[in-house]
């Protein structure tokens, strides 16, 4: 199992009417390509009820896509193209279903999430990755 894996999922609820329209989008960006990190694998994972708690709204659809990340240190040459290339794409979806998409990464050995950025209201932000300390790759 990777220690690190990149997510890219479409945020909120109400995904009913467009959850089959985003999945064969994001099958059809996954054929598209060349990965050089590997293969992402698209998700459409539907929880049930929204759950409200303390620390916030439960998630409840992961719909979007996952790509396991390479070793810092052992990375492929132009690996980050592919996370690139996700980024881009969520913008395209952006404009074209009007919803939000979150770009973050899983660390499976202390279970940290941390979302890099989110694609949403500012179309002149759409796909853009911000610098990410300590992140290295070769463009």
């Amino acid at each position: 199992m990777p220690r690190y894996t990149l997510y890219a999922y479409t945020d909120g609820a109400g995904l009913e009417d467009i959850a089959e329209a985003l999945e064969t989008r994001f099958q059809q960006f996954v054929r598209s390509r060349r990965w050089m990190a590997g293969c992402p694998t698209v998700v459409n994972r539907y929880y049930g009820a929204t759950v409200i708690t303390k620390t916030g709204v439960a998630e409840l659809w992961h719909l979007g896509l996952t790509l396991e990340l390479p070793e810092i240190g052992v990375e492929f040459p132009k690996w980050f193209a592919d996370v690139e290339a996700i980024a881009h794409f969520l913008g395209v979806l952006h404009r074209e279903f009007d919803r939000s998409f979150s770009l973050g990464f899983v660390d499976s050995e202390t279970d940290r999430h941390e979302e890099l950025f989110d694609v949403s209201r500012d179309p002149t932000d759409t796909g853009k990755l911000p610098g990410i300390d300590g992140v290295r790759y070769i463009a």
